[in-house]
């Protein structure tokens, strides 16, 4: 019920941001081009298979009954964006910035027994400082921030409410299962585009 509440969400927003008027800087960046950002074609077909590989990355950590199986289907919206030119290397790159921050968490967590509290202060103040630049630099370390930034504030929120918590290492499998089938939703929809494209030139 709650998959099914936030497609139809999902569905309905994107119907709206439609309408907006694009940005140029975003086709001079390469993010997409305007024929691929104004194309209706397939757009059922393509938001199937997003839905589809978006489900799959929910039901397998909750399959395995990892501990917070929310966090893989969040990793795998955060990685796969359709509409970029390089999708799968893009992803790819994404995938790895999120894996190594996700293990990251876990090490410092692991080292500091989620005692010193000022520990994970200084390294979010330190991220939230560079991810401007990491933001003009590659995919990876852009993604590499934005999780650790993400995981600090919901692990730190965790302790300060239990005291005992500490860092599941479920957390990397979580990024690792988002991410692994966020790279294959990537090559699905390259091999659409690519079979669309092919028609189109004949």
């Amino acid at each position: 019920m709650a998959y099914t509440t936030g497609v139809i969400v999902s569905l309905i927003v994107l119907s709206v941001l439609k309408r907006k008027h694009y940005k140029n800087h975003a086709f001079r960046n390469g993010l997409f081009s305007k024929q691929m950002f104004h194309s209706n074609e397939h757009i059922y077909i393509r938001a199937f298979i997003f839905s589809i590989f978006l489900f799959l990355s929910l039901s397998i950590p909750d399959y395995l009954n990892l501990y917070k199986p929310y966090w893989a289907p969040l990793t795998f919206v955060m990685l796969l964006h359709p509409k970029e030119l390089n999708i799968i290397k893009v992803t790819c790159l994404r995938f790895l910035g999120s894996l190594l921050a996700a293990t990251f968490i876990v090490f410092m967590f692991s080292v500091t027994k989620s005692q010193d509290i000022k520990v994970y202060l200084i390294v979010l103040a330190l991220v939230i400082f560079f991810i401007p630049t990491f933001f003009h630099l590659n995919y990876m370390l852009k993604t590499f921030s934005i999780t650790i930034f993400v995981l600090l504030l919901l692990e730190e929120t965790e302790y300060l409410h239990d005291p005992t918590y500490l860092l599941p290492v479920s957390r990397v499998y979580e990024t690792f299962i988002g991410g692994a089938v966020a790279i294959l939703a990537s090559l699905s929809l390259n091999i659409f585009r690519t079979i669309k494209n092919r028609r189109a030139t004949k």
